[in-house]
């Protein structure tokens, strides 16, 4: 098959993860269509993303040997009172998908979605430096309202974190997306 480059192939190349414990996940690889063989891979080593136990991480677009040291981490979340900011006695809302696209400074193209946990919170470990995005699908059964740009800024666009710099250890808090219960 020839020797593969992933910033030549980052492209047209698919990964699957599914978790088989807490420390590898078994993946399986297309290439122009063509299935791969199946190997196992650290947690810590797809796409540069260290996915916490929890996490319920669903696709991957790259493989990055090199994980990173930054992180980008908020909620979704019931605004009851409807003032854009995540506040006390407010409750989180488990089960809306998060995705975090983007690209390092290596070069990888990065693609991954999780589920909030139990209490609305989604976190997107191992980074490497570089440009991201954060997406929220919306949740059914609610309105969208405020979402707030986290603690590395960039820019808020409906259900969307755009241009979020990364840089070296840094950990992004506060990327928060609050929704109403529809017909409220």
């Amino acid at each position: 098959m020839g020797s593969y480059h992933p910033s030549r192939w980052a492209s047209r190349l698919e990964v699957s993860p599914l978790f088989c414990r807490a420390s590898h996940r078994l993946s399986t690889n297309r290439l122009h269509g063509e299935m791969l063989e199946p190997r196992a891979v650290p947690s810590f080593g797809v796409a540069g993303l260290a996915a916490p136990e929890t996490s319920n991480a669903t696709s991957v677009a790259a493989v990055n040997p090199t994980p990173g040291n930054s992180s980008l981490s908020g909620n979704v979340y019931l605004d009851l009172n409807d003032n854009g900011v995540f506040d006390s006695g407010e409750s989180g809302i488990d089960g809306v998908t998060v995705t975090l696209t983007g690209t390092d400074r290596n070069g990888f193209f990065v693609q991954v979605s999780q589920v909030t946990d139990a209490n609305g919170r989604f976190q997107f470990l191992g980074l490497n430096p570089g440009v991201y995005q954060i997406e929220q699908i919306q949740p059914a059964g609610y309105v969208d309202r405020w979402d707030r740009v986290g603690s590395l800024g960039g820019i808020t666009e409906n259900d969307r974190f755009v241009q979020i710099v990364v840089e070296p250890g840094q950990a992004g808090e506060g990327y928060d997306f609050g929704e109403r219960p529809a017909g409220d």
